[in-house]
């Protein structure tokens, strides 16, 4: 079964959206936990694994929703994190630490039903990319967890969280496989595309990575990388 946790310091809007994630989703697999403060949230994290996370950012006291989202992140990547705010100030910082949706308040079943859409589009595709490998060989590359592609001494690598690529292959121009990529890659140089799940912030004329790796944008590039990055941000919401 799956389990969801809810972590609002206010139990009427933790009440709220249970009963609307009850309508959504089958009982049977499905369990809802509420948290309305770092203890009881602390307790129910270290003792269960989540499907989803619904984390406020304004929280009483001196916590803050966007820092204990960080925390998750390390702890539990297997979870989607969803920030719930009332305020849309907040729109900006909370990506941060690259959350999987946001929603706002007051809940609504249409709000809802569309994050729960994005999460399960999250958790069930997984696109490839054919490249041949010789003249009679084809290999079949699942993109899920390559982080960016270049194009170096004719050779294109395919690069994971390591240093090293985990594919590369001789004799094939990024131009050739630019328009084959999903639209979660951006081409922001002329020999790289970088896989924007993978981003954690753009800066001028670079990415920074989830694993801290910078990748440059090229001067020319940068408006339009910039601009489709920020769509892929609206597209999430």
């Amino acid at each position: 079964m799956k389990r969801i946790l809810i972590y609002d310091d206010n139990p009427e809007h933790s009440r709220a959206l249970a009963g609307i994630l009850q309508k959504q989703l089958n009982s049977k697999s499905a369990a809802i936990d509420i948290a309305a403060n770092i203890s009881e949230a602390r307790e129910l994290l270290d003792s269960n694994s989540y499907y989803i996370i619904f984390m406020d950012i304004e929280l009483e006291g001196s916590e803050n929703g966007i820092a204990l989202g960080s925390m998750i992140r390390e702890e539990h990547r297997e979870a989607s994190l969803v920030y719930i705010t009332a305020y849309v100030k907040y729109c900006e910082e909370i990506f941060v630490n690259n959350p999987d949706a946001f929603i706002l308040k007051p809940f609504s079943e249409d709000s809802v039903k569309r994050t729960l859409e994005i999460i399960r589009r999250k958790n069930h595709s997984t696109d490839y990319i054919c490249i041949g490998a010789g003249k009679n060989s084809i290999e079949n590359i699942s993109l899920e967890n390559i982080t960016y592609i270049d194009t170096a001494s004719r050779r294109l690598r395919f690069f994971e969280d390591n240093i090293k690529p985990v594919y590369q292959f001789y004799n094939i121009k990024m131009s050739e496989i630019a328009p084959k990529l999903p639209d979660y890659f951006v081409r922001c140089h002329q020999s790289i595309a970088v896989n924007m799940r993978a981003v954690k912030r753009i800066e001028r004329y670079f990415f920074v990575l989830e694993n801290g790796r910078e990748i440059p944008i090229s001067q020319g590039r940068f408006p339009e990388t910039r601009l489709a990055y920020l769509k892929y941000l609206g597209d999430r919401l």
